[in-house]
């Protein structure tokens, strides 16, 4: 996921940091926590689920670095609310039932040699 994100960034976009919050929100904000004292003018984070960005809006926040703008996964209840409130600047919503089903169809690929 972050591969995939990582590499259809724009040119102009430069990473700074890949810290791990191991999908644990204590983690995660600890992890943000180094990476804003480090890169003070940090623009955006991308946050593989919405339970580690709100740990990392915390961290964030506590750190006075309010403008920096927060991209996740999920489409929780809870993550279109944090949305909506300006705690993050985008969330992609993935299904469940697309995932599974991509991976019957991948698994019954690979069993066929493909």
């Amino acid at each position: 996921m972050v591969d995939g994100f990582t590499k259809n960034l724009a040119a102009n976009v430069q990473v700074v940091g890949d810290e791990r919050g191991m999908f644990d929100r204590a983690t995660a904000k600890a992890a943000a926590a180094k990476m804003i004292q480090a890169h003070p003018d940090l623009q955006y984070a991308f946050v593989a689920n919405e339970d580690m960005a709100l740990g990392v809006r915390q961290a964030f926040d506590a750190a006075g670095a309010y403008s920096v703008k927060i991209v996740t996964v999920n489409g929780t209840d809870q993550g279109l609310a944090a949305l909506k409130d300006g705690k993050f600047a985008a969330t992609v919503s993935n299904s469940v039932q697309d995932l599974g089903a991509l991976a019957v169809t991948h698994t019954r690929s690979a069993a066929r040699g493909g």
